[in-house]
């Protein structure tokens, strides 16, 4: 039943349904793909199909990390769009006034972060397209994005998988027992300590750090002040002691469950039991990525060079370990098997 919802397509017919939809949106809109069905290849065509009419269109395209940089400046080579075209990464052009015809934002769901999202105020466009596999953010800030690019298509990972642009698998959950939860629990307490001073309103607090973090903190004293006779310095040395606090147990939650050892011996169990096997490992940070005991290290530390030659050896391989970040996995690399 569930193979019916799909017509057998071709990835390049899916990808010039996705250009013909977002030249119907008036070429604003963002393309929400999942991995494997190729938001580069559809972001190109969309250059190629504007650039019939328009052959000057200036274009600016958005990108995370300076790898993904120089991914695109290639791919703009190979498809012979790369003139009057330029790759910056989002943390510079979020500092800097600039101006295009098209503005491209690949891994668009980061733009909406609160030290990023200002280049919307810098950056002047006519057209715009977002690129990203996941949309909508747990803390609702999508919505800075949906104010200029809402989504003109989603191309799920059903309909890839039924039409067979990526490879069948299959989810596992491994649970894991740690001896020191109450480390764990300790930050917890402390999390929801500070959490709790800003009535747990994540949004709120996520307004306090970044470049207008202290004037909203002083907007934040002022509120409060309404309802309190406390001293307002009082007030705001209470706001900074939570707001940091709770950003300070925020981030060792988070590391707590990210970098735990206990999740590398048990990864290290399930990669050992497959010997004969292709294996990629994706890890939080290169940390991590470089703490296996075997495999190669794909990583930001390393050059453009260096990380193509341990593609291309890995891929002629016929059993390996690649143990990588996220460089990889927004990477857009495809692996020769």
């Amino acid at each position: 039943m569930t193979e019916d919802l799909f017509a057998p397509v071709s990835r390049d017919e899916r990808q010039a349904e996705s250009v013909n939809k977002w030249l119907k949106s008036n070429g604003k809109g963002t393309i929400v793909a999942a991995t494997g069905v190729g938001k580069t290849v559809i972001a190109l065509k969309c250059i190629q199909k504007v650039r019939t009419k328009y052959p000057n269109l200036s274009v600016l395209v958005l990108v995370p990390t300076t790898q993904l940089k120089e991914q695109w400046e290639s791919e703009l080579e190979k498809w012979n769009v790369s003139n009057n075209s330029r790759v910056t990464v989002m943390n510079g052009a979020s500092k800097r006034s600039d101006s295009c015809d098209m503005l491209i934002i690949d891994e668009a769901h980061r733009i909406n972060a609160e030290t990023i999202s200002n280049v919307f105020n810098l950056i002047e466009f006519k057209l715009i397209l977002g690129l990203t596999a996941t949309f909508e953010r747990l803390d609702g800030r999508h919505e800075i994005l949906s104010k200029y690019a809402p989504v003109v298509d989603t191309i799920t990972m059903q309909e890839a998988l039924l039409n067979g642009w990526v490879s069948k698998y299959k989810d596992y959950v491994v649970l894991i027992d740690v001896d020191d939860l109450d480390v764990y629990q300790k930050l917890d307490s402390q999390f929801n300590e500070h959490f709790e001073f800003f009535d747990r309103d994540f949004g709120l607090i996520m307004t306090m750090v970044g470049p207008k973090g202290f004037v909203n903190k002083l907007k934040y004293r002022d509120e409060l002040c309404k309802y309190t006779n406390k001293n307002p310095k009082e007030v705001l040395k209470e706001i900074n002691y939570h707001a940091n606090g709770f950003m300070q147990a925020l981030q060792s939650r988070k590391k707590f469950v990210l970098e735990h050892p206990k999740k590398l011996e048990i990864a290290e169990e399930i990669i050992a039991a497959r010997p004969d096997s292709k294996i990629i490992t994706f890890s939080a940070n290169t940390k991590m990525a470089e703490s296996f005991s075997s495999g190669y290290i794909y990583t930001g530390k390393e050059g453009k060079k260096k990380n193509r030659m341990t593609l291309e050896e890995f891929s002629s391989l016929p059993a390996g370990q690649l143990n990588t970040v996220k460089l990889a996995e927004e990477g857009k690399i495809s692996y020769k098997y």
